[in-house]
């Protein structure tokens, strides 16, 4: 199952191992590494010495990646950070605190960080200083815990930050790691089960007291202090807690707990010593191999998946102008022979080289004319890969020119169709394009306000796109929307951007275009769609032949309501949305309109697996 974090990391599943001190060694973290997981060494308050040589050890079991935890509150961090540099590994987690003092040592080693944190102000500070990735530790986890559930935590994190997530805290089988997934983390990281796991060193009393735990053994110390901690109960927890109740000072509690840990984890006293472990340890039942354990959560995590994926409707969405770039689509192309197909058919249709004006450093790319079939080219190829590979939509949209895709898509045209009206368009709205016509992002204002300001300035500017919750573009004169956009800002506007474009799209200023296009689509031949599409101008389902002309024709000179056109199919039922085609706008915009359904884009082949192993379809 590929996910950004197992591309990350070169791993072949997404879940990591975690650094629990003095039980996650070499031979624990390589025989995780082999399993297709990512081992993990926990380095604790061991010297420098010790965990140089724990790497060096375990490079001599495995040649899969495999990383270091450092914590950050140790004696010895300094040092340990720079031995973990000097020795190589692929990664390094960390935990009680900020690693930004080491980012840059790290980073030149070609080292990633991925620092573990329990709140969203320290996951969005990771990921200001260069954090790679963020383990998102709920209080279910075994040891140093924060005061949030997994549940809770993972979403809000996920929602903060625009780098990959891992889960961790509670999961120890496959029906955590679905639910980790869904809940939008990218992996999951485990350590309770791998306590038990044949590899671990672990005492066999201490394995012992984790496999027979319940689900009420589980007991959290040390609340007293600020450093809670997560154990299973027994003699040393009663005592613990009866000093912390009676008042006991932080150097007494902490003196009772000296050393308790290797007591347990060494040598096996599981009545004195701590015997760290999350609440999982209740769902863990069996010792196994790293590899046994790692394949059955996965096998069951998939099965899961793929009926998870059968409640929700899924929805293909096609972004517009601007998402162009020199390369679109050629990895498709090179990989796929439907793809190059297509991309083949959309030249014979045009009479233009889509291949070389796609691929190719080309002035062309961003001139109307030639951008609009270039973007929908490359769409249709993506699509048609998508469809090969057995992905199918319940229903279609796209912004602006991307309705050109959802009409391919729900079978309303066919691609030759698309590809001859798209190109004429192209060329309607660059001859159409008056001077002086300007176009501006308005940030942090509500859309409707933003409407009643344009109608209220004087010439000729309306909304162009409602783009999402904080996001509209303004459209019309240049001179319009500049006194347009000073009085948005005076009425609260965060901020109101220009836009690079060549003219003012979506303006009444292109009715002309939308006239000529009009008379090319009454030579076409539409069919009633088999898939539903929802239309731009209206936000509601399209059905009726003559209605899509019209519409489309509208389109060109209307506000293009792609809020509204999620939303609407939010409300019908969709939960997953997958943006064909170049970049990732439309994916960007979803998280804003609603962050409990799943965002998917796919731009390279490598986006489709992604896809594919998310649903379960491999």
């Amino acid at each position: 199952m590929k996910s950004e974090v197992t591309e990350l990391l070169g791993i072949k599943y997404p879940i990591i191992q975690g650094g629990m001190a003095w039980v996650a060694e070499h031979n624990l973290a390589a025989a995780v590494s082999n399993a297709g997981g990512f081992g993990i060494i926990g380095a604790a308050n061991a010297p420098a010495e010790w965990v140089r040589d724990e790497i060096r050890k375990a490079k001599e079991l495995t040649d899969k990646p495999f990383g270091v935890n450092v914590m950050l509150l140790s004696q010895h961090a300094d040092e340990v950070a720079q031995a973990v540099a000097e020795e190589g590994v692929k990664a390094v987690t960390t935990g009680a605190g900020s690693p930004e003092k080491y980012m840059k040592m790290w980073k030149e080693a070609g080292i990633l960080v991925i620092p573990v944190v329990a709140s969203v102000a320290l996951a969005r500070r990771m990921e200001r200083v260069g954090a790679d990735a963020l383990v998102a530790e709920g209080m279910e986890s075994g040891g140093h815990i924060g005061a949030q559930t997994t549940m809770t935590l993972v979403p809000q994190i996920v929602d903060a930050v625009n780098i990959p997530v891992i889960a961790a805290g509670g999961i120890a089988d496959g029906r955590g790691f679905a639910a980790a997934r869904m809940l939008g983390a990218d992996a999951v990281q485990m350590g309770t089960r791998f306590i038990v796991s044949k590899e671990s060193i672990v005492h066999e009393a201490y394995k012992e007291r984790v496999l027979k735990a319940r689900d009420i053994d589980s007991e959290v110390t040390g609340m007293s202090t600020g450093h809670p901690v997560r154990c299973l109960r027994n003699q040393m927890t009663r005592e613990y807690l009866k000093l912390e109740k009676e008042g006991a000072s932080f150097e007494e509690l902490e003196l009772m707990t000296l050393g308790t840990l290797r007591k347990a984890v060494v040598e096996g006293d599981v009545t004195r010593g701590t015997v760290m472990a999350g609440q999982s340890a209740g769902l863990v039942k069996q010792e196994q191999t790293c590899s046994e354990m790692i394949e059955e959560i996965m096998d069951q995590a998939k099965k899961l998946l793929k009926e998870a994926s059968k409640m929700g409707k899924i929805a293909f969405v096609f972004p517009g102008q601007g998402a162009q770039h020199a390369g679109m689509g050629k990895e498709f192309y090179e990989r796929s022979e439907k793809a190059r197909e297509i991309f083949d058919l959309a030249s014979k249709a045009t009479g233009l080289d889509i291949p070389a004006l796609c691929f190719e450093e080309n002035e062309k790319l961003n001139e109307t004319q030639y951008t609009q079939i270039a973007i929908l080219a490359c769409e249709a190829a993506i699509l048609g890969a998508v469809r090969e590979a057995g992905l199918a939509a319940d229903v279609s949209a796209g912004l602006s020119l991307g309705e050109y895709g959802a009409l391919i898509t729900s079978g309303v045209l066919d691609m030759e169709t698309a590809f001859r009206v798209v190109r004429q368009r192209g060329i309607f709205m660059q001859e159409a394009v008056p001077t002086g016509g300007a176009m501006a992002a308005v940030i942090g204002m509500d859309g409707e306000q933003i409407r009643k300001i344009c109608q209220e300035t004087e010439g000729r500017v309306s909304v162009a796109n409602y783009n999402c919750p904080g996001q509209v573009v303004i459209t019309g004169e240049d001179t319009a929307v500049e006194r347009a956009g000073m009085t948005l800002k005076e009425a609260g506007a965060r901020r109101v951007l220009p836009l690079k474009v060549s003219g003012p799209f979506h303006s009444p200023m292109l009715e002309g275009a939308g006239k000529k296009l009009a008379e090319v689509l009454k030579t076409v031949t539409v069919q009633a769609p088999v898939t539903p599409y929802v239309t731009n101008v209206t936000a509601e389902y399209v059905t009726e032949e003559e209605a899509i002309k019209e519409l489309l024709a509208k389109q060109v000179a209307s506000s293009v309501l792609w809020q509204q056109s999620v939303e609407r199919m939010i409300a019908d039922g969709v939960d997953t949305f997958v943006e064909i085609g170049p970049g990732k706008t439309l994916t960007g915009f979803l998280r804003k309109i609603d962050c409990s359904v799943k965002g998917f884009s796919i731009e390279k082949p490598e986006d489709l697996e992604k896809v594919l192993d998310s649903r379960g379809n491999r």
